[in-house]
């Protein structure tokens, strides 16, 4: 197997080897890169072959010369997978033999999967040669939106690249859109640029092609004699002669144009005898047609059917409508003279069918034309207020140049006055820094004085709960000392009643809490009122609980003022952080010294 793929290679090479041969052979030094090659270099074998293709039209290679050159450059791409650009212009140039034979589809399909294998940045020209191809291919299937604007903006391109045969052949494509929507006076500008464009560059073939193209719009637009001369004169040039198909176009539109009816049918013969020598089917059927109509007007009339039989056979087996009309009007006429009324009547009918789908294409034709007319006027409109936008712009960026200029001799004059007066303003905000700092010291000095003020007076309302807790404390034991000598009888009830009545007096706690209420307001004023705004839950004896956490008292201590277990405490402060929602990484402390 691996010695079968082997053999098929070196095949494969030594046929592209001969095709390359074959371009270089043909090329024979005539035609250069700077005339008819614009695309970017990739490789020299893929160049050649595509200066080959490039220069087709010199060289008039036939459709399988150029199907085979199209192959050799799918080959390269295969060879060498990491340029994929080989196989984007072989898709470019298989899409172009595709639309030579209408499949247009097929070349549809192949320009957008070219375009995808494009690097647009770094092959610019590639890209614009697919849209061209595909503004194209869309103009075929009578899609003309946008296909003006398309062309126009081709047109830029190809001027600021310099090459000259595709912005000649931008211009004729132009040219013949104008023509199609009835703008002839344009197309005959746009024609004629093509052609100013072909002779300052020598290109006579490229020329007397397009002299074909000058002289259907000249005879459009009335310059009928100028048309005339045009085509006699082609039926002159060697070139002409060359290209077969086109000297047959030639001799059809000289047929069409010419008002000397012997001439018209010396014409008609000429391009009859050079399509069957050709053996061009639709060439010769659209001569048929012609040859059909000299001879019934000679009355020879069963000549004359033959003819348009043959073209009617070649356009139903072709479905191509483009003279089937004339060869029916023709065979009716043919069949109505002989009275063969059956055969008339249905080949009329057969008329009558293909003239009404006929005049419903002509009709959709007629609209995409007049789509086209106003966008082409749209586009003109356009581009004629865009010139105006430009010379505006052009004026508004001189005139903001000018006032520019003058701003910035403004600016550096202002700057040079205010730059002194900038030195003075930063002495004046070093010296405002020194004060503010010295006043921010000053204030921090007496922050720090005050809060050693509030932790004093902290210390002291603490202090003083204990004392008044301890004092609690030793009368409680004094009252229970007294109590316990009244139950031994060392003490009368009398005395001990007396004593237990001024002990208990000096035993209030609501007095104790009020008194240290007061000053521990003094110290904290607003401590319980934005305590209850926080939340209005909480009891007196929580109040007071939070009073103690605030200055700091520890929970035992606590616990010993208020005469209640250390639990107690423990459990009043869960229930205080509930009610406050705190966290369980938040500080209940923290909380109440922020307040």
């Amino acid at each position: 197997m691996v010695y079968i793929l082997t053999f098929y290679y070196f095949c494969a090479m030594r046929w592209l080897l001969l095709i390359i041969f074959f371009s270089v052979y043909q090329l024979g030094g005539c035609v250069t890169r700077e005339q008819f090659f614009h695309w970017k270099p990739v490789c020299p074998s893929a160049d050649s072959l595509v200066i080959l293709l490039e220069s087709d039209t010199y060289n008039g290679l036939s459709y399988g010369k150029r199907l085979a050159v199209v192959h050799s450059l799918y080959t390269l791409a295969a060879v060498n997978p990491h340029l994929p650009v080989l196989k984007s212009r072989a898709q470019y140039w298989n899409a172009r033999l595709l639309i030579s034979k209408s499949e247009l589809d097929s070349a549809l399909c192949l320009v957008r999967s070219g375009v995808q294998l494009l690097d647009t940045l770094s092959y610019c020209y590639d890209y614009e040669r697919f849209l061209s191809l595909e503004a194209m291919i869309n103009l075929k299937k009578g899609n003309w939106t946008n296909y003006y604007n398309k062309m126009k903006k081709l047109e830029m391109y190809y001027e600021k690249e310099k090459d000259a045969i595709m912005l000649a052949s931008t211009y004729i494509n132009i040219g013949n859109y104008l023509k199609d929507i009835e703008e002839h006076e344009r197309a005959l500008e746009y024609l004629s640029k093509a052609d100013s464009l072909y002779e300052v560059n020598k290109l006579d073939k490229y020329r007397i092609k397009n002299h074909l193209n000058l002289s259907n719009v000249l005879y459009s637009t009335g310059q009928k004699d100028k048309a005339i001369s045009l085509l006699l004169n082609l039926l002159d040039e060697p070139e002409a002669k060359k290209d077969t198909v086109f000297y047959i176009n030639v001799l059809f539109s000289i047929h069409n144009q010419t008002e000397n009816i012997e001439n018209a049918d010396k014409y008609a013969e000429r391009a009859y005898r050079l399509s069957s020598v050709l053996k061009n089917d639709f060439l010769q059927a659209k001569a048929a047609v012609v040859k059909g109509e000299n001879l019934y007007k000679k009355n020879k009339k069963d000549s004359a059917l033959f003819y348009y039989k043959y073209a009617l056979e070649y356009a139903r087996q072709s479905n191509n409508y483009d003279f089937i009309l004339p060869a029916l009007g023709g065979a009716i006429n043919v069949y109505s003279s002989r009275r063969i009324w059956d055969s008339a009547f249905a080949y009329q009918q057969e008329y009558i069918s293909i003239r009404d789908s006929l005049n419903q294409i002509k009709n959709v034709f007629l609209v995409n034309q007049m789509e086209a007319q106003i966008a082409q006027k749209r586009y003109e409109s356009e581009l004629a207020q865009a010139e105006k936008d430009m010379l505006m712009h052009k004026r508004i960026i001189n005139s903001l140049v000018v006032f520019g200029i003058l701003i910035i001799l403004f600016v550096w004059y202002v700057f040079e006055t205010l730059r002194n007066k900038e030195k003075v303003k930063k002495q004046l905000k070093i010296l405002e820094n020194k004060e503010i700092a010295a006043r921010l010291k000053n204030e921090q000095l007496r922050n720090e004085h005050f809060q050693l003020e509030i932790d004093a007076q902290n210390k002291e309302l603490a202090s003083n709960a204990l004392m008044v807790s301890e004092k609690n404390r030793l009368l409680d034991q004094l009252v229970s000392r007294i109590e316990a000598m009244r139950k031994e009888g060392n003490m009368s009830e009398k005395n001990a009643a007396e004593l237990v009545g001024q002990i208990k007096g000096d035993l209030v706690p609501q007095d104790d809490w009020i008194y240290f209420k007061l000053h521990f307001e003094k110290v904290h004023p607003d401590f319980f009122s934005k305590l209850k705004e926080v939340c209005t839950d909480l009891s007196e004896g929580e109040l007071r609980l939070c009073a103690y956490i605030r200055i700091g008292i520890e929970n035992k201590q606590i616990a010993q003022m208020l005469s209640v277990q250390p639990d107690t405490v423990k459990t009043s402060r869960y229930r205080i952080r509930r009610k406050l929602k705190l966290r369980q990484e938040d500080s209940l402390e923290d909380f109440l010294r922020s307040i």
